[in-house]
C-alpha cells in the first residue's frame, strides 16, 4: 500500500486525483471543508465521510495522519510560498 500522492516523486497510484494541489482545494472528498483537522479525519477515516469511495481506511493512527497531512501542507508552501492549509 502507498502512502504517496501522485504526480510526486516515487508515486504510481492510479486512483483518485492527484494530490499536489490538494491544500488548495477547497473541500475534501467534494464534502468536507478543507482544513488540517478535516484531512486529519477524512486520512483516518474516509468511508465514513464518503461511504464506498475507492480510498480505503489504512488504519492510520493519530500521528501517523498529521504527519501526511502536515506534508500535503507543505505541498503549497514549496509550490505557491504560501503557509499551511486553510
Amino acid at each position: 500500500m502507498r502512502l504517496l500522492p501522485q504526480k510526486i516523486a516515487g508515486a504510481d497510484g492510479l486512483v483518485g486525483p492527484p494530490l499536489d494541489f490538494i491544500s488548495r482545494r477547497i473541500y475534501l472528498a467534494g464534502v468536507l471543508c478543507n482544513t488540517p483537522q478535516n484531512m486529519m479525519a477524512w486520512l483516518q477515516d474516509p468511508q465514513k465521510f464518503v461511504p464506498g469511495n475507492a480510498m480505503p481506511n489504512m488504519n492510520l493512527s493519530e500521528e501517523q495522519s498529521r504527519n501526511i497531512t502536515a506534508y500535503l501542507c507543505t505541498l503549497k508552501i514549496m509550490r505557491f510560498g504560501r503557509h499551511g492549509c486553510r
